[in-house]
């Protein structure tokens, strides 16, 4: 059977299912023009409070992409635009829904599934969350550090993310994370003085003026990422 995106309604709370079991939840074409459309809806619907992403069942959020198609989707260049311009419209409406995204996130979470996980406002993952970004190195993004912040009370596993965080020091991509309050670890107050290039109710992204110093002492499990000054001679 073919995969499906489905929508779930539980009063102000809307809960998108990536539907292919059989395929791990890869998603295929129709599926992400399917969830483009959701998203956008969703973002127009005034009585929604949040809307929650997972994959059916528990043993994977998303598998990505669904590469069996590949060959009639992505044929060819002109075909590879179409797809790419598809599963960015997608992308777009999940990162510019104004109400709340949670990513539920159990099992695989890889490829386009972790792209999707990514785009949401916040991730919620289970004791079987594995991550990962199967594709060539020349394909991984510009990153250079990723930091995310815990949650209160909330236990983590010691061997949660393995894969994921291999291929991060593999390609050179530094990982942090900050208690959840940021308490005394954060300047917030610089932060906002910077310039905002997109944002949402609860997303902002900023760029700064020069590159920052980022350093990791794994041996101590400390980090630091500190602003340089700009040069503006």
């Amino acid at each position: 059977m073919p995969g499906d995106i489905l929508l779930a309604r539980d009063g102000a709370i809307a809960t998108v299912t990536v539907s292919n079991a059989e395929r791990m939840n890869a998603i295929g074409l129709p599926m992400w023009e399917k969830l483009g459309d959701i998203m956008l809806a969703l973002d127009a619907d005034e009585a929604v409070r949040c809307v929650v992403l997972r994959g059916a069942g528990e043993k994977a959020f998303g598998a990505g992409a669904d590469i069996s198609e590949f060959a009639t989707t992505r044929a060819n260049a002109t075909l590879a635009r179409k797809y790419g311009a598809r599963t960015e419209r997608a992308m777009l409406a999940i990162s510019g829904c104004r109400h709340p995204t949670v990513a539920m996130i159990h099992g695989a979470c890889v490829g386009g599934g972790l792209l999707v996980a990514s785009r949401c406002d916040i991730r919620i993952a289970g004791e079987s969350a594995r991550f990962g970004v199967p594709v060539k190195r020349g394909q991984i993004s510009a990153a250079r550090v990723i930091v995310e912040a815990t949650m209160p009370d909330a236990p983590s596993s010691l061997s949660h993310g393995t894969h994921f965080f291999h291929r991060l020091l593999s390609n050179h991509v530094l990982y942090m994370s900050v208690e959840a309050d940021g308490h005394g670890q954060i300047d917030w107050d610089w932060l906002d003085t910077q310039e905002a290039i997109w944002e949402s109710r609860h997303v902002r992204h900023v760029r700064l003026e020069g590159p920052l110093d980022v350093r990791i002492d794994c041996a101590s499990r400390r980090g630091l990422i500190r602003r340089t000054p700009v040069d503006r001679g």
